[in-house]
């Protein structure tokens, strides 16, 4: 419950909380079905609403996790989607793997970082920005028709 409500305020490490939540889950199961066994059955009408609840929310997250790229049609700003870094940084790396593309220096310190997970390393040979240039390659990300992202690779001249 703490790292819910810590998540709702900020971004939290899982790491620092997984453990604890590793060992708490079975006993937070322990103690609900001891309590639902005691209780009369005419009594357990609120523990059924309160596991069906949890059930249906588990699922919930569950599907949008599973689906999450259909989001960006209800979105306004694609960037504000839980998943946009992470999607774009894998499209954008599977494009410059196509066009033979293995080093770039990206518009940003992070999406640098990303695309050397994904084997793009850090070089002036290519540049990775916003601004059309004629001769550049464009680097378009779509899902389900909505433009996600959209730069440029243009080639830096040597001399």
């Amino acid at each position: 419950m703490t790292s819910l409500l810590l998540s709702l305020r900020q971004q939290i490490a899982i790491q620092y909380f997984a453990p604890y939540l590793i060992l708490a889950m079975p006993l937070a199961a322990q103690t609900f079905l001891n309590s639902y066994r005691v209780r009369l059955s005419m009594f357990r009408g609120k523990y059924r609403a309160l596991f069906s609840l949890s059930l249906a929310l588990l699922v919930i997250n569950a599907v949008i996790v599973m689906f999450n790229r259909e989001l960006y049609q209800f979105m306004e700003k694609p960037s504000k989607h839980f998943a946009y870094d992470h999607h774009v940084a894998k499209e954008v790396a599977s494009v410059l793997h196509e066009n033979s593309i293995s080093c770039i220096d990206a518009d940003n310190k992070k999406m640098q970082l990303r695309l050397q997970f994904y084997g793009v390393d850090k070089c002036s040979q290519y540049h990775l920005n916003s601004a059309y240039d004629a001769e550049a390659v464009p680097v378009t990300i779509r899902y389900n028709g909505i433009s996600v992202y959209e730069r440029y690779v243009s080639k830096v001249p040597m001399g």
